[in-house]
């Protein structure tokens, strides 16, 4: 069990560095959950703050 949940850990962290790469890419930022769906981050960019996940937007 300790093993799977590393392997999971080590998953999570790569997964991490990756959207984060990704993000300062493309030039979106990364908030925090949804309040809408809590199943998405809020990404944000330019003047929009939006949930991938359900569609909430929000203009800042």
């Amino acid at each position: 069990m300790a093993d799977r949940l590393e392997r999971n850990e080590l998953q999570i962290d790569r997964l991490e560095n990756t959207v984060n790469a990704l993000a300062r890419e493309t030039g979106i930022s990364i908030g925090g959950p949804c309040g809408e769906c809590n199943l998405g981050h809020l990404l944000i960019k330019q003047e929009i703050m939006y949930c991938p996940k359900c569609g909430y937007e929000q203009y800042l």
